[in-house]
């Protein structure tokens, strides 16, 4: 009986070492652990870069009207285009001229117009600004990393 296990143990330490199976696996966990330790690289950076949108909504509170919180979330043309059309707006509405009001001054309330209905609607748009900005920099990180 003692006889017995000795050989049934001694068949199942053997087993791994020789099977044809352990030396290809080395190799494959090797990798798994390396990708493993490059996506916990990238999400420890990824949580030290998150973008905060309340402070997005605070920028946008007193800032919108020259786009800070899309800049802050890094949608700079967007920014810009804030820039442009809500004071190009004020200034055009502003431009009285001697005959007054006309073209120019309709044209200014247009850009105006514009520009406070995207400041409206980025109150809905900020999260996924953050949300897409994070998700860019995962993209970059992964094809750099991840080679």
């Amino acid at each position: 009986m003692q006889d017995k296990r000795m050989s049934e143990s001694s068949t199942v330490h053997s087993s791994p070492i020789q099977g044809s199976s352990a030396p290809t696996s080395i190799p494959q966990e090797s990798n798994k652990m390396e990708n493993l330790a490059k996506m916990t690289l990238i999400e420890t950076r990824l949580s030290n870069e998150k973008k905060s949108v309340f402070l997005a909504y605070v920028l946008w509170f007193f800032f919108g009207s020259f786009g800070v919180h899309c800049f802050y979330l890094g949608k700079p043309m967007s920014g810009l285009f804030r820039i442009a059309s809500i004071w190009l707006g004020i200034i055009l509405v502003f431009a009285i001229g001697s005959d007054g009001p006309g073209l120019i001054n309709g044209v200014g309330a247009l850009f105006l117009v514009i520009g406070s209905l995207l400041l409206l609607i980025d109150i809905f748009r900020i999260p996924g600004f953050a949300r897409a900005y994070l998700d860019n920099r995962r993209m970059i990180y992964e094809r750099n990393l991840l080679r």
